[in-house]
């Protein structure tokens, strides 16, 4: 769903390029590298590839994500986000992901959280055309830090293993 929405947002006029993580291990990579090209978009799309064996460093991560304006994560149909999405919001950047929105008020109670819940191609790209505009992407983007602070922050995850802890009788 995203590279067949970020095809339909640069066939529309976006002026964008799509920074995908070329993993060998990853059961996807020839997947991606064929749609891309029946998409059309190979020239819009820059694979990076960790210069070692064992994946990228912190500081490696933390350099892609300043290369970066957006982040996309999970759309395997889950509706959860993984540590890309979590790393992406803690960078101040908005998050494009399929978010089960009642899971997310289930944990997170019903106050409004910044991810960018999308599960089509056509709101893939309303979404993109959406986060070109500098002002709106930069308010996404620091609301999704203070959001990812307040509730993945230090302080909150340690309250939550003290209360975990003491459920299990061992505090």
């Amino acid at each position: 769903r995203l590279l067949e929405g970020f095809a339909q947002a640069v066939n529309n006029g976006l002026d964008a390029e799509l920074i995908l993580v070329e993993q060998e291990f990853s059961p996807d990579r020839d997947a991606a590298h064929k749609i891309i090209d029946e998409l059309g978009i190979a020239n819009n799309v820059r694979w990076e590839s960790s210069p070692n064996q064992n994946g990228f460093s912190w500081k490696e991560l933390a350099g892609l994500y300043q290369k970066s304006n957006v982040v996309a994560d999970d759309f395997g149909g889950i509706g959860w986000y993984g540590g890309v999405a979590l790393e992406g919001l803690m960078s101040g950047l908005p998050v494009m992901s399929d978010i089960d929105e009642q899971l997310l008020s289930e944990l997170y109670g019903d106050s409004y959280h910044p991810f960018i819940n999308v599960l089509t191609p056509s709101e893939i790209e309303e979404a993109l055309f959406s986060l070109a505009d500098t002002e709106y992407r930069d308010s996404v983007g620091k609301f999704s830090r203070e959001w990812a602070l307040e509730n993945h922050g230090r302080q909150k995850v340690a309250g939550l293993f003290i209360q975990r802890l003491i459920q299990c009788g061992m505090l």
